[in-house]
């Protein structure tokens, strides 16, 4: 797992200046998934998870793209405490991940094992005459390893905490 970076953003409320808008406090994290063997398969994930009452959203990204949103606070907006800390959010959205991988199709680490098996084989029948194994021999057996074994790596690529109106997520 890899960090990226972060920002910290507000929504951009336009007021009368009768009433004080609370903002709420969301994390959003823009994560790749690779799933990797000899052939790799990249899967964005952007999700946010509400700091308050710990609702997570799919396409988090998305919303935020029709939100107007600026690095200043607007006047007349406030904050509101998040109940979660930011790091514990992290976990959660971790955590949550880590269960949309668990229940990902992975027949892609098994047919990578089967093209394994089979390239191990030419290898073997290769070498099959020789009385003892060079070095060449080992070298080409774990280059075939390196090559083939199934791995899934995690990096967030960017995020970000946005206090934004309660009416963008939480009515949904």
């Amino acid at each position: 797992k890899e960090l990226g970076s972060y920002i910290r953003l507000y929504e951009d409320v336009r007021h009368n200046g009768a009433t004080h808008t609370p903002l709420h406090p969301w994390l959003g994290i823009n994560i790749k998934v690779s799933y990797q063997c000899d052939r790799k398969k990249d899967i964005l994930h952007s999700i946010g998870i509400h700091l308050i009452s710990g609702t997570m959203m799919a396409n988090f990204h998305e919303t935020l793209t029709n939100i107007k949103l600026t690095p200043k606070i607007p006047d007349f907006c406030f904050t509101l405490s998040p109940i979660i800390k930011p790091q514990s959010g992290l976990q959660r959205i971790e955590d949550a991940l880590k269960n949309i991988i668990a229940e990902d199709d992975h027949t892609w680490a098994k047919e990578a094992r089967v093209r394994w098996n089979h390239d191990l084989d030419l290898l073997n029948r290769f070498y099959e005459e020789s009385d003892e194994l060079p070095e060449s021999y080992e070298i080409e057996k774990q280059a075939l390893q390196e090559q083939y074994e199934p791995r899934i790596t995690v990096q967030i690529i960017n995020g970000g905490l946005f206090y934004v109106t309660a009416n963008h997520f939480l009515s949904k």
